[in-house]
């Protein structure tokens, strides 16, 4: 009975690892995207600055 949980909770901790590399894609996704839009002028540079800047201040 005690290796069943054993086995549940690894089986829990790769799902975990699953939706913490997805997130991580997908914040690389969207910075990438952010900096693309504010190269081609559509995101004004000055907000992508005081968000990437306002961030390191804040620390």
């Amino acid at each position: 009975m005690f290796e069943m949980l054993k086995f549940r909770k690894a089986q829990l901790g790769i799902i975990e690892a699953k939706f913490l590399f997805i997130g991580i894609i997908i914040g690389i996704i969207i910075g990438i995207a952010v900096v693309i839009l504010a190269a081609r002028g559509i995101i004004p540079l000055g907000f992508v600055k005081s968000l990437v800047c306002g961030a390191a201040a804040k620390k």
